[in-house]
């Protein structure tokens, strides 16, 4: 999974550089950095910006210190930190007690011209979707992941944005069938009956199109 994270990271940053320009320095905060995948990407590709990410995790955070990386619990604990310039929430959100209070939080530390990076599961059509999901495993599971206390739409994940006083910029839905996606971000390996969906979904875009992608993402600033 860590090296399909890499590669997928690797990827959105340098999507990210060439569409929106992003400059030589400047100042990254990961919102739940887990094992350090994206702060090390980001310190690969983008080597004159300043690191900092948050983690709930006592164990990671210590690994992460011994990396080098500046990691703290919560966003109150990086008083000298800041403002920043990119701040990282990669399917975080959704596990967040109180997200609009942390969205709030998160504004008033964006820098001129900073943006958040948001990515979420799409819950749209929850029921359906997943039973969906069940003929292409081939075994029943859950209706949504353990832990995901929060379930978006592109409609509620809107609607919070609004609600924080922060303006979505752009907001796309991308696919499982992605490049690296199914790894890198659910654990999962691809069985011949999911190759089999996934190379109707690269052809087809259908889920895209049809707004019940598996993630929704978008780039808010301050509105």
């Amino acid at each position: 999974q860590e090296s399909a994270k890499r590669a997928l990271f690797r990827a959105r940053i340098e999507r990210f550089t060439l569409e929106w320009n992003l400059p030589p320095s400047g100042s990254f905060l990961d919102f739940g950095a887990s094992r350090g995948v994206m702060l090390d990407c980001v310190a690969e590709l983008l080597p004159g910006w300043d690191l900092s990410a948050i983690e709930l995790s006592p164990s990671a955070r210590a690994r992460l210190a011994e990396r080098g990386y500046r990691a703290v619990r919560s966003l109150r604990e990086l008083p000298a930190a800041g403002p920043f310039d990119w701040v990282n929430i990669d399917n975080v959100l959704e596990h967040l007690p109180n997200p609009l209070g942390t969205l709030v939080e998160l504004r008033s530390r964006l820098s001129p011209g900073g943006f958040i990076y948001i990515e979420v599961p799409n819950e749209s059509f929850l029921p359906a979707r997943y039973r969906i999901n069940d003929l292409i495993r081939g075994f029943p599971k859950l209706p949504t992941a353990e832990g995901h206390i929060n379930l978006f739409t592109p409609r509620t994940l809107r609607r919070l944005f609004d609600a924080a006083g922060l303006r979505c910029e752009r907001f796309w839905l991308e696919s499982v069938s992605g490049p690296h996606r199914l790894k890198g971000a659910l654990g999962a390996d691809e069985t011949p009956q999911i190759a089999r969906v996934f190379r109707l979904l690269r052809a087809t875009r259908l889920d895209v199109a049809l707004r019940a992608a598996y993630f929704l993402c978008a780039r808010i600033q301050t509105a």
